[in-house]
């Protein structure tokens, strides 16, 4: 494991040490959750991006486009909606 040096401004270090009083908890774990999830959701965020330019640039080619999955993923959901009466009046209600 390896140690890391952040300063904080005294009323970011007293809060920090109130809430690690008040948790039972010690500082460092509180600090090092607060990292945890700062990174993971920084990680989620660049994948989401990633995927959104994947797509953007990929749309409508051969990449996005799979007929056979398309026919298959309509006669499901057509299905489902016959089998759960799911269709409302005035939804498209066309034939695959």
């Amino acid at each position: 494991m390896k140690n890391l040096h952040v300063p904080l401004q005294d009323d970011l270090h007293a809060a920090l040490m109130a809430r690690a009083r008040k948790s039972g908890e010690s500082a460092t774990t509180l600090a090092r959750q607060a990292i945890v999830q700062f990174v993971r959701e920084a990680e989620r965020v660049q994948r989401r991006t990633e995927l959104a330019a994947f797509a953007a640039e990929y749309a409508g080619t051969d990449w996005d486009l799979d007929a056979n999955l398309e026919c298959a993923g309509l006669e499901s959901l057509a299905l489902h909606e016959a089998q759960s009466g799911t269709v409302q009046q005035g939804e498209n209600q066309g034939t695959v």
